[in-house]
């Protein structure tokens, strides 16, 4: 699995900049219907893997300290992804891939 892109947002919600910062992962080419099919089986140990990549080239210094959530940025599951857990609040980080 290789890292394509990585987009950093902050958030511009007040509520949302006191959060833990979520990082959440896109395959490369994904349809709507795959994606919906999808997002319950994420292959979030190969993502995992590439988190000191993601960390280096963000410019962080620490180790991510990361928890796989189905529900990181929706309540009903839809948006899978990593929380921070220490060191950032207040961004989502969008990661492209390809190879699966």
């Amino acid at each position: 699995m290789k890292i394509v892109k990585i987009k950093s947002r902050k958030e511009t919600d007040k509520k949302d900049s006191f959060k833990k910062t979520r990082i959440y992962f896109f395959p490369q080419g994904e349809k709507l219907l795959d994606n919906l099919n999808n997002r319950h089986f994420r292959p979030h140990k190969e993502y995992r893997k590439l988190l000191p990549e993601i960390a280096k080239q963000l410019g962080m210094t620490q180790p991510i300290d990361v928890t796989w959530s189905q529900k990181a940025g929706c309540g009903c599951g839809c948006s899978p992804g990593f929380i921070m857990q220490s060191g950032s609040t207040g961004r989502s980080i969008y990661v492209t891939v390809e190879g699966e």
